[in-house]
């Protein structure tokens, strides 16, 4: 009797040992996915932090592109009046050009108001 129970503490004792190896192994394992996932979270965290710079970046060239937009409509307007104004200053200067045509001839037409 006293074999058989040496026997089954002998297996007893390799099953023991094969468990703690495989606990070991799990461990192990479980080691490499916990590194796995702390390495994930990082890489997550570092997105967040470059996709939070992108909309930082994007949100400044949106409003960069707007003050641009706002500034050519006021340049447009700018144009618009310098137009106008160079309209009106040819118009003057046509008129004063007919007046001073028509004071270059005299009374008898002839140009610079003396008769020969």
């Amino acid at each position: 009797a006293s074999g058989v129970r040496n026997a089954w503490h002998r297996e007893a004792q390799l099953l023991r040992e094969q468990l703690e190896e495989e606990r070991g192994a799990y461990r192990r394992e479980i080691e490499i996915l916990e590194g796995a996932i702390a390495q994930m979270q990082e890489a997550e965290h570092g997105f967040a932090e470059d996709r939070g710079e992108l909309l930082e970046a994007l949100n400044e060239a949106r409003e960069a592109a707007a003050t641009f937009e706002d500034q050519l409509d006021e340049m447009g307007r700018e144009k618009d009046r310098a137009c106008r104004a160079l309209e009106v200053a040819q118009r003057s200067r046509a008129m004063l050009v007919e007046q001073l045509a028509s004071k270059d001839k005299g009374c008898d037409g002839e140009e610079g108001g003396k008769s020969a």
